[in-house]
């Protein structure tokens, strides 16, 4: 029996299942007109099924299950807390996993693992009170076609209550670095390096507060210096001026 069919056959099972039921047992109301008991919800207009699951005085207990309008899995939550904290499973339309994590408080918290459609990962994530918070990776996209093994990394970042902070790395897909670079309050702060997919550096930018601020060095493929500049603030400094502030730099450094 193939897996199509197999899905089929549990959808048309449950249906029997809940037409068999007593009426007041199926989508019943207490006199406050609150859900008590097993709930079946259907698309609008249809007999599609749409959820299924079980409510004491209106709020969601145990395990829920969402469907497509196809009739395939859509996603598994079990619901823990009165409803506010729960343990989340997503599918893709050809039934593989799209996403898992938990919700605490209503808020997406702790490790959250994403995936496409041929169940390759595409990044796994931490949360906090519905904020990415720890460390977070992302994967390069996966073609199986032309592509075996390990997912290979395309960025990994460390976040504070959803922003950027801390080191930052951008790779190729060879594994080599494209990027380093530091964050603070979700804006670059100092150095920030490029590189070549070869793995020499490409360009030195320093920054301030998410601006320019101090030199910027860009390197060709053997890292050899093409070109330099000066930035204050966002702005470049050249010349006469770049010569006094400078100066005026190295005299405060001496006292």
């Amino acid at each position: 029996m193939n897996k199509l069919k197999q899905e089929f056959l549990i959808v048309i099972s449950f249906l029997f299942a809940v037409n068999s039921l007593p009426a007041q047992e199926v989508n019943r109301k207490d006199d406050q007109g609150r859900k008590q008991g097993s709930w079946v919800a259907f698309y609008e207009g249809t007999t599609d099924v749409k959820y299924q699951g079980e409510f004491k005085n209106d709020i969601p207990v145990g395990k829920f299950i969402f469907f497509y309008e196809n009739g395939k899995v859509r996603a598994k939550n079990t619901y823990q807390n009165n409803g506010k904290d729960s343990y989340v499973s997503m599918y893709h339309e050809n039934g593989k996993l799209m996403s898992m994590g938990k919700y605490v408080d209503e808020k997406r918290d702790s490790i959250w693992v994403f995936l496409d459609e041929h169940g390759n990962y595409l990044s796994k994530e931490n949360y906090k009170a519905g904020k990415r918070h720890g460390k977070c990776i992302t994967f390069y996209a996966f073609n199986p076609r032309i592509d075996a093994g390990q997912p290979d990394l395309l960025e990994v970042a460390l976040y504070v209550n959803g922003e950027k902070e801390g080191e930052y790395l951008k790779y190729y897909r060879n594994g080599k670095y494209m990027m380093q670079g530091n964050y603070s309050s979700g804006v670059l702060e100092g150095k920030r390096t490029t590189f070549y997919s070869t793995g020499k550096k490409r360009t030195e930018v320093h920054f301030k507060k998410g601006v320019k601020n101090g030199y910027t060095i860009n390197y060709d493929g053997n890292e050899v210096v093409t070109s330099k500049e000066y930035y204050k603030n966002g702005y470049e400094l050249k010349g006469k001026v770049l010569e006094d502030y400078l100066k005026r730099k190295k005299e405060r450094s001496k006292n």
